[in-house]
Formats: structure tokens, C-alpha cells, sequence
């Protein structure tokens, strides 16, 4: 049901205007008709990706607790599928949940959590870049490293193996344990 499953997002569902239920589903309709555009930038290649192929959503605003008569169903595009079958990298629900009303906290994590799964030596980040990809509202650099600093600790609490150093335009991220530890490899791929 749709209760259930924003309670596992840790939200309570409300309903109204300014409830989290219509705020969540416009949300994932956002979500779902989203096209991610990749950039490499040592090589001429760009790639595009649209998240779904199609979706059926069957939620109930007054009853959210109610089953539907039909299931809600999403179908990924294939290109984006195969991107995340090929590169996964699993997001720790409990460190999401602890994020969740801090946009750039979960920014944050996100960034971090990918830029981790491969690091093998420090990564140096200027404070500029990382404001250009998450910060743009903020006026200036100075402002935006002080909630850097801010959601950093956030995000070290709940994921304490996270090694990372601010530094004077920088931050540094160095090789770190991911936030879920990976998977031991299976028979079948050894």
C-alpha cells in the first residue's frame, strides 16, 4: 500500500494540499519522467537515459493504507536498467531516512557514495565545483562551505566509516568503507 511504502521512506502519510502524499507522488512522477544526461569529460561520449519506460500509478489520496484493486507498476528503460544492473551501487536506506529533509545532505551522500565505490586515492573536490553541481541558490562559496561542513557531519554520524577532510577551497575525500559493505562475490561469478 502506499502507507506502507512511504512509512519505508520514513514519511507519515498525510493527505491535503501540503500533505506528503501528493507531495511524494509528484515527486516520483517527476522522478519517473526524469532523462539523465552523462558527460565524459576525457572522451567525446555522452549518454542519455530516460529513468522509466512506463509507469501505472494506483494510490488512493483518501485511503492510503487501502490495497488497490490494481498493483502500481514502473517499467525502467532499458539503457537505464542495464546502467544499474552493470554499476550498482547500493544507498543505505537508514542514512537516507536520517537525510531526508536536507536536499543537499542527500546530495551529498548520493555524490559521495558513488565517488567512493571506485576511489583508490584521495580526491580533491574544490568547494566551486561542488557548489556548482549542488549549491547554485547559494550566493557564495564562503555560505555554501559552511553547510557543506554542516551536512558533512550529518552524514559522518550515520556513516562513521566516511573519511573525508575539509580544507582551505576543498574538500578532501579519501578511500573510504562504503556506507553498505559489498556483497561477497556469488559461486556462479567465480
Amino acid at each position: 500500500s502506499l502507507s506502507y511504502f512511504m512509512r519505508q521512506l520514513g514519511l507519515i502519510p498525510t493527505g491535503g494540499r501540503w500533505g506528503t502524499i501528493p507531495n511524494l507522488r509528484e515527486q516520483l512522477k517527476r522522478l519517473l519522467n526524469a532523462r539523465i544526461s552523462v558527460s565524459l569529460v576525457d572522451r567525446d561520449k555522452r549518454a542519455f537515459f530516460d529513468i522509466s519506460k512506463a509507469y501505472d500509478l494506483w494510490w488512493d489520496h483518501a485511503q492510503p493504507s487501502q490495497s488497490t484493486l490494481w498493483k502500481s507498476t514502473v517499467t525502467l528503460s532499458e539503457e537505464f536498467y542495464k546502467e544499474i544492473i552493470e554499476h550498482p551501487i547500493p544507498i543505505n536506506m537508514r542514512i537516507l531516512k536520517a537525510l531526508k529533509r536536507s536536499p543537499l545532505g542527500l546530495d551529498l551522500y548520493m555524490f559521495f557514495t558513488y565517488r567512493v565505490s571506485y576511489l583508490k586515492k584521495p580526491a580533491f573536490i574544490p568547494l566551486g565545483a561542488l557548489q556548482q553541481q549542488f549549491g547554485a541558490e547559494y550566493k557564495d562559496v564562503k555560505n555554501f562551505k559552511k553547510k557543506v561542513h554542516r551536512e558533512m557531519l550529518k552524514i559522518k554520524l550515520a556513516w562513521p566509516q566516511l573519511n573525508y577532510e575539509m580544507q582551505p577551497g576543498r574538500l578532501v575525500l579519501h578511500p573510504s568503507q562504503p556506507s553498505i559493505p559489498p556483497l561477497p562475490p556469488s559461486i556462479d561469478s567465480q
